[in-house]
């Protein structure tokens, strides 16, 4: 089933991952990950435990995200409630991490240094992200798991598959080295990030990893300016174009 990324109208506990603050059932079900290369330490849920690990060493490896992380600012499980509150956090449950605080502040100046395209492969692999908050305020640093336990053994799975080896940054393209509507993954998702980045005045896409009408009449835009046949299907010299061949 696929996750909604912006349902906070249910909690991690409606979700199947116990109860959070202030009777937090993370207990024996934690488990310590840490990136390859910092070294940073995280824990969460043992059921996350892999896919976390994953995604935080794609996330500095320099043929992934190329952004390190620091020891000391990030973190997984805190049992306590969102602050100024009696709501349980997420953290509380072990299903969100925090990456680099002091850089990716909760804040309206939209201070932060995490590149778009390591929250594009994070929420694609089912993680909320703080960037993503309505209204003025966003927190940065946040990421939080939207699935269930059974969505967490499916995600940990796919980004195994697509995230883990060395030169991993998204998955290949389709059969013909091309992106077309229908398609789906980390790197349309890497793709539309690099639109909305590189070309603000037409681009303004949802980075869901998913290429649908809207992402195709922006390709076909972009292809149109650069000189390129405009067919919206994104092939070998549409990406090439944006650097992401």
């Amino acid at each position: 089933m696929a996750i909604n990324l912006y349902d906070y109208a249910h909690t991690a506990a409606d979700r199947g991952w116990g109860s959070g603050w202030p009777r937090c059932s993370g207990g024996s079900d934690l488990a310590t990950v840490t990136a390859d290369r910092s070294g940073t330490r995280v824990s969460v849920r043992k059921g996350l435990s892999v896919l976390v690990d994953t995604l935080l060493d794609w996330t500095e490896r320099p043929d992934g995200g190329n952004y390190l992380l620091k020891p000391g600012q990030c973190g997984g499980y805190n049992c306590r409630p969102i602050a100024g509150t009696r709501t349980p956090s997420n953290h509380s449950w072990a299903v969100a991490v925090d990456l680099n605080w002091n850089d990716n502040p909760y804040t309206s100046t939209g201070r932060h240094t995490i590149p778009t395209q390591v929250a594009a492969v994070w929420k694609h692999y089912g993680f909320a992200w703080g960037g993503d908050y309505k209204g003025a305020r966003k927190d940065w640093m946040h990421f939080e798991f939207m699935g269930t336990p059974a969505d967490a053994v499916e995600k940990s799975r796919l980004a195994l598959t697509h995230l883990a080896a060395p030169g991993g940054a998204q998955p290949s393209p389709p059969a013909g080295g091309a992106l077309a509507r229908g398609s789906s993954g980390p790197v349309v998702a890497a793709m539309q990030a690099r639109l909305n980045r590189d070309y603000p005045a037409y681009s303004t896409l949802t980075v869901d990893g998913a290429f649908g009408a809207a992402t195709e009449a922006v390709v076909r835009e972009f292809q149109r300016r650069a000189g390129l046949a405009e067919d919206g299907v994104a092939g070998p010299a549409t990406l090439a174009a944006l650097h992401l061949a």
